[in-house]
């Protein structure tokens, strides 16, 4: 017994076509006739916003809020001690740590809106409008944030 074949194959010594698939004779209502045309890859709409670019586009406000804040609050601080009203604001004070407290975080925030709406430019299937307005918004609240130091180091130089 040859194990190679099958032991039918010589009472019915048809050929098989070799291709998967028979080629089908023209007017053949099969795809690629007159009758019915070759089908073509359906694409997809953009799913919607990007969920990474709206938590950059909700960073965004929330350090630019923080940093508003901030300002207003040492302001508000500084005019109220130097007439006499308010408590020391120095280095120390609890005030003064609550401040930084926000500075730090709005930075943070702000980096991290910076790095997600970079990376929801790159989703390939969604709307890129959060991410542009986060991107464009956290790097808007960066350089306030680079400006405030600047200032404050030319203040402190006098």
């Amino acid at each position: 017994m040859n194990y190679g074949t099958y032991p039918h194959s010589q009472q019915y010594p048809q050929q098989y076509p070799q291709t998967p698939y028979p080629q089908l004779p023209a007017g053949y209502p099969g795809y690629g006739s007159t009758y019915a045309p070759v089908p073509q890859p359906y694409t997809l709409p953009p799913r919607g916003h990007s969920p990474v670019g709206v938590v950059s586009f909700v960073l965004a406000i929330l350090s630019g809020l923080g940093i508003f804040a901030l300002v207003n609050s040492a302001t508000v601080m500084a005019a109220r001690r130097s007439a006499g009203q308010g408590p020391a604001f120095d280095d120390q004070s609890p005030q003064s740590m609550a401040i930084g407290l926000v500075f730090l975080l709005a930075v943070f925030g702000a980096f991290v809106g910076v790095a997600l709406g970079i990376g929801a430019l790159f989703q390939i299937d969604r709307k890129r409008v959060f991410a542009v307005l986060g991107l464009c918004l956290n790097l808007l609240v960066l350089m306030s944030i680079i400006g405030l130091v600047l200032l404050g180091m030319a203040a402190g130089q006098r």
